[in-house]
């Protein structure tokens, strides 16, 4: 069920924002990728800074908003194909970030790591079959992320364009991401604007502002914009050292785009069960398990005689009590022997 919003808002006002349910499903996606807490926040304030630089319309900036927080959601609906190839898919996501911007470098690193965790024969097979495919399971991968992010912005009604931008998340301006041959002007501004913001955030954090622009100069005319590029790294140290003042989350919800008020109580049960098969989505034996954890729980808790306002709470702490699944690697949850130590 789409979340409405303005008029057609119905029911009592529960006092929480949408801000505040997708700054949680952000907080989330900071675990599945290894990063710090608070790393697509903070991606989010730079790329708002980046955004009013650039002037963009107030379309743009809002899409700008919706598509920092969710470009990254997606990694958790591929985490089980993911674990599949390259093992530890956390510890891929976190090391991947590392990797110099160049096709070459980013192949070397993949075959490198295909099959990890493997005994010989099967990391041998694996690396074949990447190879042998052109990298196809990669492929259908980086593709299923996006349709993951998209979709979970869909649910939420925040509009085409920003759908459209995240079905962009691994496009590149030379033409040779994907989808395949997407590139140049038909790159939308607000995904090139949150990626950018996203890799110079983590070169900053993890070295320094010169580091992060030497690693952004590269990817002009290659990955984004080169004018984009360049207007980013021309005024890097603004849009950069900023970002430790004051709370990152009230930044981000005092940020929200406007003409939307706090969510009805049924709108927040929409969100919250969106959570709840967020969560499921690390693997495909738990398709359906909040939900049914919640639905049993509720069950429960009729019987028990527990007063209806706190039947309602138990249904929600339901929904939401696996979120932080995303922080444990697939190739654990998804092991078919005995955990070790």
């Amino acid at each position: 069920m789409a979340i409405v919003t303005g008029a057609e808002r119905r029911g009592v006002d529960s006092g929480v924002q949408l801000a505040e349910v997708v700054a949680s499903i952000a907080l989330a996606a900071d675990l599945g990728l290894g990063q710090p807490l608070e790393h697509v926040l903070k991606t989010c304030v730079v790329a708002l800074r980046f955004a009013d630089q650039l002037g963009l319309s107030q379309e743009d900036r809002d899409a700008t908003y919706w598509v920092a927080l969710f470009t990254t959601a997606g990694c958790t609906g591929v985490s089980f194909e993911l674990s599949a190839v390259f093992g530890d898919d956390i510890q891929f996501r976190r090391d991947v970030t590392e990797v110099p911007p160049s096709t070459f470098d980013l192949m070397r690193f993949i075959i490198g790591r295909a099959g990890e965790g493997r005994g010989a024969m099967t990391r041998a097979r694996i690396k074949a079959d990447l190879l042998f495919t052109r990298m196809g399971a990669l492929e259908r991968s980086f593709l299923a992320h996006c349709a993951v992010s998209a979709q979970l912005t869909n649910r939420l009604g925040l509009g085409e364009l920003v759908e459209t931008c995240l079905y962009q998340t691994f496009a590149q301006w030379n033409g040779k991401g994907l989808p395949r041959h997407l590139g140049g002007r038909d790159l939308l501004v607000p995904i090139q604007v949150a990626n950018i913001s996203m890799q110079a955030m983590v070169f900053a954090r993890e070295k320094d502002v010169p580091s992060s622009i030497e690693s952004l100069r590269p990817c002009g005319g290659k990955f984004w914009d080169p004018e984009l590029v360049e207007a980013f790294c021309s005024n890097a140290e603004a849009l950069l050292v900023a970002d430790a003042e004051g709370s990152t989350w009230d930044a981000v919800v005092g940020s929200q785009p406007p003409g939307r008020g706090p969510l009805t109580e049924d709108e927040l049960d929409d969100a919250l069960a969106l959570i709840g098969d967020y969560a499921d989505l690390k693997s495909p034996w738990f398709t359906g398990h909040s939900r049914g954890v919640a639905s049993l729980a509720v069950a429960a808790a009729r019987v028990a005689g527990i007063p209806e306002s706190d039947v309602k709470t138990l249904q929600r702490a339901a929904w939401v009590h696996d979120i932080g699944r995303n922080g444990v690697p697939n190739n654990i949850w998804d092991k078919p022997g005995p955990l070790t130590d």
